[in-house]
Parts: structure tokens; C-alpha cells; sequence
């Protein structure tokens, strides 16, 4: 992450900072589990029905942990009717997106 976020302003003309902002569950909390046992506690107290509709699998989550890297363009209004995107930020995390891949497979880790 730290090479591409020291490419990507030289490709973009931007700059790039890390910012943890997620707060939600994602396709990727199943297999990238970097959660606090406050966080959990937190989340799972406010999911009264998390085990009667929906079953998480939070131990099996915890071993799977596998590094994660969400990229995706600034929005509003997720899932609702007025959601939006940010046709600027959605180039660039595409541009992003490509420069982390091409990162990794030329990564000699």
C-alpha cells in the first residue's frame, strides 16, 4: 500500500493519504477481520437479530484474515435512492485500482 500511495500523485497529480473511514460490514470483512474486540462488541450489540436472520461467522472470519485494500470513488447516500458518485474520484480509484494490482504482481514478496 505505501508504494502505491507514493506512485499514485505522480500519476494523478493528487495526493494520496490513508484514511480509515469504513465503519460498515463489506464483502471484504469476511476475509480482511482487523477488528477490535470493542469493535465487535460494538457491532454485534447493535445487531439484535444478527444471529436469528442473519448468522456471522466470526471465528472462521478471524482465521481467514487476509490483508484488504478497499479502493473506490467518493459517494453520498449509499444504497439509497439519491446515491451518487464522484465522477472524478471514480477515475482515479480506478487508476488506483490498476496501479495496487500491477503493484502487487510486480511485488517480489
Amino acid at each position: 500500500m505505501a508504494s502505491v500511495m507514493e506512485r499514485f500523485p505522480t500519476v494523478s497529480g493528487r495526493k494520496v493519504k490513508k484514511k480509515t473511514y469504513f465503519n460498515g460490514l463489506s464483502d471484504l470483512s469476511y476475509i480482511g477481520f482487523q477488528y477490535s474486540e470493542d469493535d465487535l462488541a460494538s457491532y454485534t450489540g447493535n445487531s439484535p437479530l444478527l444471529e436469528k436472520i442473519y448468522p456471522l461467522p466470526i471465528e472462521a472470519m478471524k482465521k481467514l484474515d487476509v490483508p484488504v485494500l478497499n479502493i473506490g470513488p467518493f459517494g453520498k447516500d449509499a444504497h439509497q435512492w439519491t446515491e451518487r458518485l464522484d465522477l472524478a474520484s471514480m477515475t482515479e480509484a480506478k487508476n488506483m485500482a490498476e496501479l495496487a494490482v500491477t503493484s502487487i504482481l510486480q511485488s517480489k514478496d
